[in-house]
């Protein structure tokens, strides 16, 4: 009998151990802040120029971050972080400097790389250097 509990004892184990294995992920990214994220794109903007003659206005197609990410008051980019020797993503907090404007979109002059995804929500607070779960990717 103490043999049959030993071995029942034994496999429960197991099985606990095997089951928390294969959902340790799934539990670690519900721990974290889960983000969606999107491209900076190119948009069209009116752009001045000034010469000795008056002004020349252009169309010129710029990179550009959406307003609503804009003036949510801090833009986060992801990155990626090491932490135990494995890749995962994190984000970092960017301050771009903005120009022209149009209806919908600020014209980026610095601060942000045209390569880089930035944050668009996020259902938890987030912190410079801290990881995140991309869950969507508005590409």
């Amino acid at each position: 009998m103490k043999k049959v509990i030993n071995i029942a004892l034994t496999v429960v184990f197991f099985v606990t151990m095997f089951v928390l294995t294969v959902s340790a992920r799934t539990i670690h990214n519900s721990q974290i802040p889960n983000v969606t994220a999107t491209r900076l794109t190119r948009e069209d903007f009116i752009i001045e120029f000034e010469y000795d003659g008056g002004t020349f206005k252009t169309t010129q197609k710029r990179l550009a971050i959406k307003k609503s990410i804009y003036d949510s008051g801090e833009v986060y980019a992801v990155i990626t972080i090491i932490i135990n020797g494995e890749e995962r993503d994190g984000v970092h907090r960017v301050y771009p400097e903005i120009g022209a404007e149009n209806e919908e979109y600020y014209e980026i002059i610095s601060g942000v790389w045209g390569n880089e995804l930035v944050v668009v929500s996020s259902d938890r607070e987030l912190t410079d250097g801290g990881e995140v779960c991309v869950v969507e990717d508005l590409l």
